[in-house]
Formats: C-alpha cells, structure tokens, sequence
C-alpha cells in the first residue's frame, strides 16, 4: 500500500507524519455545515451559482486556505492541510464540538500561502527522519 502523509500547519510552522491510509473520507459528510459557517464568517463569499458544493468548492481557488485562516484566528490549535478531507473533518468537529461558540470572522489580514503539491514519498521521508 502506499503510504499517506498527514501534514498539519500552526503558527507558520508544518509537521509531517506518516499515518494509516485506510480511512477514505467523503468530503461531503462535513462539507455543509463548514462551509455555511465560513460563509457566515466572511472566510469564504457567497457562491456566486447559488450554494456552495463540496465538488464546485474543490474546483474553485480557495483551497484549504479558509479553514487555516479560520483555524488560525480561531485559536484551534494545529490544523490538518492534508490530505483535504481530513482539515474538513476536524474543522467540522472543532465546530460541532464547541455549541453556542462565538467564532472570530475572518479579520481581513490573514494570507496562507498555497502549498505547490503533494509531497513525494522521498521528500517526505526525509521530512520524518530528520525530525527524529
């Protein structure tokens, strides 16, 4: 099996690490109630063809750049930027797990810089053994 590497952002800085690649996650069984929550917050406008679906947001040039920025100004500790499924499940949870939580809006400052691909099975490997 190939492995999947999980790659986690807080404060600028990333993290590596190997994890089990078995789970498949549908990215529509959390999309909805995240992307409602950052549209109400400004992270993401309003989908100019109506509502946003997970397949016309994958295909849009967000990216997973709103959930870091919501991660970030929201002081939720490190977010999962890939793979993509994963970030939208812990955003979904960080959400359903903290009822009646004021959420910070997006304050307009925030850049995330886009990473360029994933990353190769030797790159990543020697990411993982020079953090040891």
């Amino acid at each position: 099996a190939r492995p999947c590497f999980q790659i986690t952002l807080r404060d600028g800085n990333s993290t590596v690490q190997e994890v089990d690649a078995s789970e498949r996650l549908d990215l529509d069984t959390f999309f909805r109630e995240v992307i409602d929550l950052l549209v109400e917050l400004k992270y993401v406008p309003v989908c100019p063809e109506g509502d946003w679906t997970a397949k016309a947001f994958s295909r849009s040039a967000f990216g997973d750049g709103p959930l870091a920025k919501f991660f970030h100004a929201n002081d939720l500790g490190p977010f999962i930027a890939y793979p993509v499924t994963q970030g939208w499940k812990q955003a979904s949870e960080a959400i359903s797990g903290n009822p009646g939580r004021q959420w910070v809006p997006d304050p307009g400052d925030l850049v995330y810089v886009f990473p360029q691909g994933a990353p190769s099975k030797k790159w990543a490997e020697r990411k993982i053994s020079s953090n040891l």
